[in-house]
């Protein structure tokens, strides 16, 4: 399944809160060279805010992200009953860095 979802928001904060959305579905954090991160969430803005939090507070050593540097985020709005699925597939086909594979 190809990633059909939005791209290119820079992941900091204020995007975060700007432009991911409060409902269901999957979200992704790239570079331009690769996926480092595909996750779901029955409200994606939160789960960003939650992954960011933690990048913030953590250090270099504590969290995957930081080796990521220009990390951006995109997302895909899905019903709950549709999420997990795309999830799955999302990872076993772009198999970004920072997922298990055998979903």
């Amino acid at each position: 399944m190809p990633w059909n979802g939005s791209y290119g928001f820079l992941f900091t904060h204020d995007a975060i809160l700007r432009y991911a959305p409060t409902c269901s579905g999957v979200y992704a954090l790239f570079t331009p060279q690769s996926w480092v991160y595909i996750g779901e969430s029955d409200d994606i803005q939160r789960s960003l805010l939650e992954l960011k939090s933690l990048v913030e507070h953590l250090s270099e050593e504590e969290v995957w992200l930081w080796r990521y540097p220009r990390l951006a985020f995109g997302y895909w709005g899905l019903a709950p009953h549709e999420r997990v699925e795309c999830w799955k597939s999302l990872v076993q086909e772009l198999r970004p860095k920072c997922n298990r594979v055998t979903v």
